[in-house]
C-alpha cells in the first residue's frame, strides 16, 4: 500500500489528500509507511465525461501503476428470460488496484458519523479513567476476520500513532482585538502522553517498542487467527467458569427489549400508562466485580516434559 512518487505527468500523488485537512496530514505522512490517499482533484478530460468518470479515470491511473494484486475474473451467466435470449455469457472484471483499495473505508476519519477504525479506538479510551488508560492503550487485541487482510494490524498501528501526532492549524486572527484567540480544537491531546505505550498484542511484526510496557505486550498473544480469537475466549470462557455467573441468549435479548420498551414508556406522558404496575426486570450480573480464576497457560511456557 506504500505509493512510489509519480515520474509520469499523468497524475501525481500530490494531487490527492484528505478533504478539509490537507495541513493536518503533510507532517504526518512524512513519518508512515503508508499513504492514505482519497479525494481526487480530477482534472477535466478534454474528450468530455462527468466529473465521477474523470475522478474514478484519476484513480485507476494513479493506483494501477503500482498496484501488485491481480485482476479478479468472474464468469457470469445470462439473465434467463424470453427478453434476453441471444445473450451470451460475460466476463465481470475486477481491477487488481480496486480490491487493494477496498479496506481504505476503514482508515479514512475525520467524519462525527463515520469514523475511522483508529478514531473509535481512540474514542473509546477518552471514556476510560485515566489511571487505566495506559493499561488500556498497551493491551489492544485486534479480532475478526477483516483484520486477516495482509499488513491491517501494521496500518492500524501506524494509523493510531499518525491520528495522535498534533494538527497544524492555520493562524487565527481575534475577532476583537482586545481578546485573545479562542483556542484551537485538538481531540486527542488528552491521549498524546500515551503514545510510547500503544501496543497491539496480536501484532505479527511490532516495531520497535518506545516504554517497558509496549516491550512487554506487543505481538505477545498466543498465535491464534484473528477470525478465531472470539471463539477460543468464549470456548475457554466457558470451560473455566469465568465469572461463576452465567446468562443464557434468550435472558440477555429479553433484557434488551425491556430497555427498550422503558425507554418507550419514559416518553410517553398519557395518564393511562402511569397507573400500570412495573413489570419484573431482569438484573444482568457485573463480572468485573467477580474475581477471576486462573485461566489458561501462557503460550510462551515450554511443553511438559520437554
Amino acid at each position: 500500500m506504500d505509493l512510489p512518487p509519480s515520474s509520469d505527468a499523468t497524475q501525481s500523488e500530490s494531487d490527492f489528500s484528505y478533504a478539509g485537512r490537507e495541513s493536518t496530514m503533510s507532517s504526518a505522512q512524512a513519518s508512515s509507511e503508508f499513504s492514505v490517499i482519497s479525494n481526487p482533484r480530477a482534472p477535466i478530460d478534454p474528450r468530455g465525461g462527468s466529473g465521477s468518470e474523470n475522478s474514478l479515470n484519476a484513480l485507476a491511473n494513479l493506483y494501477t501503476r503500482h498496484s501488485t494484486a491481480t485482476d479478479l475474473r468472474l464468469r457470469v451467466a445470462p439473465p434467463s428470460g424470453a427478453g434476453h435470449a441471444g445473450l451470451g455469457y460475460a466476463t465481470l472484471l475486477i481491477p487488481g488496484w480496486v480490491r487493494e483499495r477496498a479496506a481504505e473505508i476503514l482508515f479514512e476519519g475525520g467524519d462525527v458519523d463515520e469514523k475511522s477504525l483508529a478514531e473509535v479506538i481512540l474514542d473509546a479510551l477518552l471514556k476510560v479513567p485515566v489511571d487505566l488508560r495506559k493499561t488500556m492503550a498497551s493491551s489492544i487485541l485486534v479480532v475478526g476476520g477483516t483484520v486477516m487482510l495482509p499488513g491491517f494490524i501494521p496500518r492500524l498501528h501506524t494509523e493510531l500513532l499518525r491520528a495522535l501526532q498534533p494538527p497544524t492549524f492555520l493562524p487565527r486572527h481575534p475577532v476583537r482585538p482586545d481578546r485573545p484567540p479562542p483556542p484551537q480544537y485538538d481531540r486527542y491531546a488528552p491521549l498524546r502522553p500515551l503514545t510510547p505505550y500503544f501496543a497491539i498484542l496480536n501484532h505479527p511484526s511490532p516495531p520497535e517498542p518506545h516504554s517497558d510496557r509496549a516491550k512487554a505486550n506487543a505481538g505477545k498473544a498466543p498465535a491464534f487467527t484473528p477470525a478465531t480469537i472470539a471463539w477460543v475466549g468464549g470456548s475457554l470462557a466457558g470451560a473455566l467458569k469465568t465469572g461463576g455467573v452465567e446468562v443464557s441468549r434468550e435472558k440477555w435479548d429479553e433484557t434488551d427489549a425491556e430497555r427498550d420498551d422503558a425507554g418507550d414508556l419514559s416518553m410517553d406522558t398519557t395518564p393511562a400508562m402511569s397507573h400500570d404496575p412495573p413489570s419484573s426486570r431482569i438484573i444482568l450480573p457485573d463480572w468485573t466485580r467477580i474475581p477471576l480464576p486462573m485461566g489458561a497457560a501462557p503460550a510462551a511456557i515450554g511443553r511438559v516434559g520437554a
